[in-house]
């Protein structure tokens, strides 16, 4: 399997970014990919919200994610997740995990030669949309509350969930 690692910033508060992330993939489970803008395909993308262990000094939540190419077509799949970092008062997303090749043999070779920038072009794109839906979420959010307190009442817990 071969290693995929984008990045980004969102104009999002790191408390809520992981949330719009979470709601773009419960939006978008039949993903439309493209890489570097040339080859184009619907995926099956599954998701759900997970622990990021990864930094040991403090409990993140991440987006687990994984996805396959439309049957019949030999176009690898992902295993991975989207991590949320804070980043000044905007948000970092970074999609990190690995991809198999599709044909063997063959399909690294075709990964050594233009492969993997397609994968990492696809993975950019990715965040890309993420980031468009994130931003919009959120300024839509915005536009609904006027200040970040009366957002986060409106998203307290709900008086039955578990404590």
């Amino acid at each position: 399997m071969n290693a995929l690692d984008e990045t980004t910033i969102v104009d999002c508060v790191f408390s809520q970014a992981i949330g719009y992330v979470e709601r773009f993939f419960e939006e978008h489970a039949d993903l439309e990919l493209r890489g570097l803008g040339i080859i184009s395909t619907r995926v099956d993308a599954n998701s759900h919200l997970a622990i990021d262990a990864s930094d040991t000094t403090r409990r993140h939540d991440a987006v687990s994610l994984t996805w396959e190419a439309a049957p019949g077509l030999p176009l690898p799949s992902f295993s991975g997740h989207i991590r949320a970092r804070p980043h000044f008062a905007q948000t970092e997303l970074r999609l990190e995990g690995h991809y198999k090749p599709p044909l063997g043999p063959v399909g690294e070779a075709f990964d050594v030669i233009a492969g993997h920038a397609i994968a990492a072009g696809t993975g950019r794109e990715l965040l890309l949309a993420v980031k468009r839906f994130v931003e919009s979420r959120r300024n839509a959010d915005r536009a609904r509350y006027p200040s970040d307190a009366e957002l986060n009442a409106e998203n307290a817990a709900p008086p039955n969930a578990p404590e």
